[in-house]
């Protein structure tokens, strides 16, 4: 299995990339997933690059906050994303991880053509650069889409959209964790639907918030239409990850999984130790 430490989440706000270096280092893990720009803003992007070649660890994606169905600029989406490609490239890099978006009203047809036409210019640089993009499944983290707009909430319209832009510099980020904070069956039915698409796999754990098992209440959760959550080791919550996991291997994913906490900091460490002390329970063993 090849791990990467994602450098997402509120652990590495503000920190410079060597945190993310270091963090990986810890764990025995070679690869990274770069946030850009949130973990090259302290120390500038040359500098920043010049770690992570110095470091000896490989930079496998690079991650943007970008969204291409959108009420907003999308030329300036558009533009970071591009962005994030290129870095990529410049890193040797082979993804460029992304997000759909939402609008002001469900319309899922209008959503996914709007979304294809908004992609081609990223596409275009992305085959040119040999770097494919990797739409990430989401629920509605933010709030900020109350009509569930964004069709990544729901894989058979992951599907269609990945079919219409019939590319292969264009694939799917797999989040079981995020499907099931939308209301939907990670495994077996949403990777079912998926599964010919995946490019790249997120592993974090959830389960509906619950004071009694959860405890204090400044535990970091998550809201979506469908509930409460909170995000807890791999194996520990309500996502069954020992069949996704075996189920990945029977059809031959030999890609990467990006460990992706999303916890407070003082839970980041013992979710990273649990986590992968789970991994080796159900035998998976990680290149190190």
């Amino acid at each position: 299995m090849n791990l990467v430490i994602s450098g997402t989440g509120d652990f590495f706000e503000g920190a410079p990339v060597t945190k993310l270096l270091e963090t990986a280092r810890s764990y025995q893990i070679d690869a990274i997933d770069l946030w850009f720009p949130k973990n090259t803003r302290v120390e500038g992007l040359d500098r920043s690059v010049d770690r992570i070649r110095e470091a000896g660890i490989r930079a496998v994606c690079v991650s943007t906050w970008t969204h291409l169905y959108w009420p907003g600029d999308v030329a300036t989406q558009q533009g970071l994303l591009i962005e994030g490609i290129e870095l990529a490239h410049r890193l040797g890099a082979s993804f460029a991880n992304t997000y759909f978006g939402y609008g002001t009203a469900r319309d899922d047809g209008l959503a996914i053509a709007t979304y294809v036409e908004n992609l081609q210019p990223c596409l275009e640089r992305a085959a040119a650069l040999g770097v494919t993009i990797c739409l990430e499944n989401e629920f509605d983290v933010l709030g900020d889409d109350p009509q569930a707009s964004d069709v990544t909430r729901r894989p058979e319209r992951i599907r269609e959209l990945v079919e219409r832009v019939d590319s292969p510099h264009f694939k799917v980020t797999f989040d079981a964790c995020n499907f099931y904070f939308a209301g939907v069956e990670p495994y077996p039915y949403a990777y079912d639907v998926l599964k010919d698409h995946v490019g790249y796999v997120h592993l974090k754990d959830g389960a509906r918030y619950n004071p009694a098992r959860h405890g204090k209440d400044d535990i970091l959760q998550f809201t979506d239409h469908s509930g409460e959550y909170v995000c807890l080791p791999v194996g520990q919550g309500a996502i069954n990850y020992h069949g996704l996991l075996a189920q990945l291997a029977r059809d031959g994913y030999n890609g990467l999984y990006a460990l992706e906490p999303h916890v407070e900091p003082e839970r980041m460490a013992e979710t990273y130790q649990e986590t992968l002390a789970y991994l080796e329970t159900i035998g998976v063993i990680w290149d190190a």
